[in-house]
C-alpha cells in the first residue's frame, strides 16, 4: 500500500512540474529579455483576443472584475484572465527564429494566428501574435506586432489565449468537507439534512438517511457548474419567481448558500439562481434530476 502512494505522489509531482512548465516555461529561460518590459498587471483595463476564423473576444475590468464584453457582459472567468496577464507581462524573447516577414504567414505571426491586444487605460501597452505550435509541440511562435522578429517561446500559449470558455460559469464554489446542514424544499415538503459524526440524519424525523446519496449532492453543489448562463432572463419563463424547488446550504463557519430551481427547458435544461447573484444559470437536467427532493428520496429505508 506504501509502494501504490509514493508512486502516486511521484506521479502527481510529475504531472505538476509539466504543466507549470507548459504554462510558465523553464527556469533557465526567466532571465531573457522580455517583451514587454515596462507593462504593470494591475494597470491593465482591456484585453481584445482576434482569432482567424474565430473572431474577436473582449474583456475589460470593471471596478476589481472582469467581464467579457463581448458576450453581454457576463463575469470573466478570472483564472483565465490571469493567464493572459501573466503570459503578456512575463513573455519573452527566447529563440530567434526569423527576420523575414514573408514566413510571418506560414509560422501564423500575423492575421492568420492570433493578436492579442493589452490596454491600459485608453493606452495600448502590448500587442502580439501568438502563431502555430512549435516543431516539439511544447513551444509556440511569437512576434511583435511591430517587428519583424518572430521568437519560439517555450510555453504552449494558444490554449492560454483560445480556451473554449472566457465566461464564469461556476455557480457555487466551496468546500463541500464545510457543510454541516442542507435544507431542502420541494413541492411542499420542507426538511432539513444535519451532519452529525459524517453521518446524515434529518432533523426531527427517525428515518434513516442514505448518507452517501446526500454526501454526493454536497459534493456536486460545492463546484456546480452551468452550461450556459443568461443575465436576462423573464422571470415567467424560467419558473424562479414562484419556484418551491430550492436548497439552502449551511458551512460550519456560518455561510449559507442558496439554490432556486425554476422552469424546465427541453433544449437547455433547468433554469437555476444562486444566493447572492442576479444571474441565472442553465443546469443540464441530467444533472438536476440527481438532485434530492421529497424525503424518501434521501431515506435509506
Amino acid at each position: 500500500m506504501k509502494r501504490k502512494n509514493i508512486i502516486l505522489v511521484i506521479i502527481f509531482v510529475v504531472l505538476g512540474v509539466i504543466g507549470y512548465v507548459l504554462t510558465r516555461g523553464l527556469p533557465w529561460q526567466q532571465g531573457k529579455p522580455r517583451f514587454f518590459p515596462k507593462i504593470e498587471a494591475d494597470s491593465l483595463t482591456q484585453i481584445v483576443i482576434n482569432t482567424f476564423g474565430t473572431g474577436e473576444v473582449r474583456l475589460e475590468k470593471e471596478d476589481s472584475r472582469w467581464v467579457v464584453l463581448s458576450a453581454e457582459n457576463t463575469p470573466a472567468n478570472q483564472d483565465r484572465v490571469d493567464d493572459v496577464i501573466r503570459t503578456t507581462v512575463e513573455l519573452t524573447r527566447e529563440d530567434l527564429i526569423s527576420t523575414n516577414p514573408e514566413k510571418h504567414v506560414n509560422l501564423k505571426v500575423d492575421g492568420s494566428g492570433t493578436r492579442v491586444m493589452v490596454y491600459q487605460g485608453e493606452s495600448l501597452a502590448a500587442d502580439y501574435y501568438i502563431g502555430q505550435v512549435g516543431p516539439d509541440f511544447y513551444s509556440t511562435y511569437v512576434r511583435k506586432e511591430d517587428e519583424e522578429q518572430v521568437y519560439l517561446v517555450y510555453r504552449v500559449l494558444t490554449s492560454v489565449v483560445n480556451p473554449l470558455e472566457w465566461r464564469d460559469l461556476a455557480v457555487f464554489d466551496f468546500n463541500s468537507n464545510d457543510v454541516i446542514t442542507v435544507g431542502v424544499e420541494y413541492e411542499g415538503q420542507v426538511y432539513k439534512l444535519e451532519k452529525k459524526d459524517d453521518m446524515w440524519i434529518i432533523s426531527g424525523d427517525v428515518r434513516k438517511v442514505d448518507s452517501s446519496k446526500v454526501q454526493d449532492f454536497v459534493y456536486r453543489l460545492a463546484s456546480l457548474t452551468a452550461d450556459d448562463l443568461k443575465m436576462d432572463v423573464d422571470a415567467g419563463k424560467s419558473g424562479l419567481d414562484i419556484s418551491n424547488w430550492r436548497y439552502a446550504v449551511t458551512l460550519s463557519n456560518g455561510m449559507i448558500y442558496e439554490l432556486v430551481i425554476g422552469s424546465k427547458d427541453e433544449e437547455v435544461g433547468f433554469y437555476v439562481l444562486s444566493s447572492g447573484s442576479a444571474i441565472t444559470y442553465l443546469i443540464p437536467a441530467s444533472t438536476i434530476d440527481e438532485f434530492p427532493k421529497g424525503v424518501d428520496t434521501v431515506s435509506a429505508d
